[in-house]
């Protein structure tokens, strides 16, 4: 009887040993390396406007408002909550402010956790804001912008995180911001 015990954890152990194997190699596939150093301005627009149903209201983005990172962060962030759908649509793909890094996380955040939004919270979306505050790193290749409330209380609502490619600043990630 005690062997029969054995033989059965040998088998749920040599199981579980085989699908830890199994999601190590699932994890560790290279990916294409992306390098948004080398992407021209506007060559990022064509190759993800495929992505885009032909019926999508995209705006286009001047390369003027990609040379800080307030416009940048700010000009997303107003079109990102006028906008009626622009997860489901898709239409953030083809949105030249964010990374493309920035947009294949938020794709996965979208399928793993469809009913949340992992670019503004839904409790800080707010209408009328302005930059509250900017900080650039020591080699200004990259800022923190923060977006808040233009109106009483005035509170933070979102953080957005730049970096500088190619005289452009790109949003790789945005978080939220606790609001009173």
């Amino acid at each position: 009887m005690e062997r029969k015990h054995v033989y059965i954890f040998l088998g749920i152990l040599g199981f579980l040993i085989v699908l830890f194997i199994i999601l190590v190699a699932i994890q560790s596939q290279p990916t294409a390396p992306t390098d948004e150093s080398s992407v021209q301005p506007g060559a990022q627009e064509n190759s993800d406007s495929t992505n885009q149903s032909p019926n999508e209201d995209v705006q286009s983005v001047p390369v003027a408002d990609l040379e800080t990172p307030e416009k940048t962060a700010k000009g997303f962030y107003d079109w990102y909550v006028a906008h009626p759908n622009p997860l489901k649509s898709g239409a953030y793909k083809a949105r030249k402010e964010l990374a493309s890094e920035y947009k294949k996380q938020v794709e996965y955040v979208s399928g793993v956790k469809p009913q949340s939004d992992p670019v503004i919270c839904k409790d800080n979306k707010v209408i009328d804001t302005k930059v509250t505050s900017i900080t650039y790193d020591p080699g200004d290749e990259k800022a923190i912008v923060i977006i808040g409330e233009n109106t009483p209380p005035e509170s933070e609502l979102h953080r957005f995180f730049l970096n500088k490619v190619n005289e452009n600043w790109l949003i790789t990630d945005v978080n939220c911001i606790g609001r009173p």
